[in-house]
């Protein structure tokens, strides 16, 4: 089994506001933000200025997170895999866990390779790997 890539489990932590928006007041800050904002590196080296984003977002069976969110609880946690790639052969997946507290969320996540994601579908759980 490969080993993790990323060893180093990445946290960003910030205070979170979210607001409602018209068509309008959104292309009106399109425009404004465009001129302070910077392609990130994946986008500057896309063909098409743009890339693909893949999420898989877990819930219980009884749907919990969902419920927590569509309730505003302010103190929730959420489990997602996401990946970047276009090409599923080609895919690095981060496995992210989101927590929030009131308007504080966090954000743990680390990078697995394709080949550990497949063993965590098939298995139930990610492969051990201490050496």
């Amino acid at each position: 089994m490969s080993s993790r890539i990323g060893q180093s489990k990445k946290s960003n932590r910030r205070f979170e506001l979210k607001y409602r928006i018209n068509i309008m007041q959104y292309n009106k800050l399109k425009i404004i933000l465009k001129t302070y904002l910077k392609e990130d590196y994946f986008t500057a080296t896309s063909e098409e200025k743009r890339y693909y984003v893949r999420s898989l977002y877990y819930d219980t069976y009884d749907y919990a997170i969902y419920h927590e969110k569509m309730s505003g609880d302010s103190e929730r946690i959420k489990f997602r895999l996401r990946t970047y790639s276009k090409e599923v052969s080609q895919a690095i997946v981060r496995v992210e866990m989101k927590v929030r507290m009131a308007e504080t969320l966090e954000k743990l996540g680390v990078l697995v390779s394709l080949e550990e994601y497949q063993y965590f579908l098939r298995n139930g759980h990610w492969p051990d790997t201490k050496s």
